[in-house]
């Protein structure tokens, strides 16, 4: 009679994986759940982290509060992954919820029950939004990362409590880009706006509005026009 070996206790498995979106869509995460099915390397990725030294196991997760200005994270969910005493540390998968009922996915490095490093998939409203790089305290994008959205956009650059903060580019679906400095979201700064026919204008912005003089360049290069959006703004 041929015995069925079980998987080592540091082995990530596909059944296990599988209870993991199980619980997603039974929670009305289809969308989050498609995703994650959809995602050929998931596993790859997963069983090239898997280290002997590291027990896996799949626990709820315990909710977290004062995220900043973001929504807390409510108990519940599950996280499927590395852990020493008990602990999230090592590689693994955390899914779980906001307060107001929009799903997360957190593929990354841990360390005393903290991310570090890795990705983040947010479904809401319908939408998803995805960011790659470093994590802090509170789960949120921090230092250097990269993100982007159903719509078509794409960001590269510097975080800060969740948000765009420091030097960055952030592309449009549409051809339109923004490369300079954000603070707090806005675009906050000397930057460099290019619109969809290549043309673009350099100068400064305080909260996503233009301040001071303008040079605006033709998509060769060519000088075309100053703007002084200080004088609009006083004629208005």
């Amino acid at each position: 009679m041929m015995m069925i070996q079980e998987p080592l206790y540091y082995q990530f498995t596909e059944s296990k994986l599988r209870e993991l979106i199980s619980k997603i869509r039974e929670e009305g995460g289809d969308k989050l759940a498609k995703l994650l099915e959809e995602d050929r390397q998931l596993m790859d990725r997963l069983k090239a982290r898997e280290n002997s030294n590291y027990l896996l196991l799949s626990k709820e997760f315990e909710g977290l509060k004062d995220r900043h200005d973001w929504l807390d994270f409510v108990a519940g969910g599950m996280y499927y992954g590395q852990c020493v005493d008990g602990v999230r540390d090592g590689y693994g998968l955390l899914y779980c919820k906001n307060s107001e009922g929009d799903q997360m996915l957190y593929e990354c490095e841990w360390e005393s029950g903290l991310p570090i490093k890795g990705k983040s998939l947010m479904v809401s409203d319908c939408k998803w939004w995805s960011y790659e790089g470093h994590l802090d305290d509170k789960y949120l994008p921090t230092v250097k990362g990269t993100s982007s959205n159903e719509d078509g956009d794409k960001y590269n650059g510097d975080f800060k409590k969740g948000n765009r903060h420091g030097q960055g580019k952030y592309q449009w679906k549409d051809g339109q880009m923004y490369e300079g400095k954000w603070q707090d979201d806005k675009k906050h700064g000397s930057g460099r706006q290019t619109f969809a026919d290549g043309s673009y204008s350099v100068g400064e912005y305080r909260e996503d509005e233009e301040v001071g003089v303008h040079r605006i360049y033709s998509k060769e290069g060519k000088l075309d026009m100053r703007m002084d959006y200080d004088k609009v703004v006083q004629d208005v």
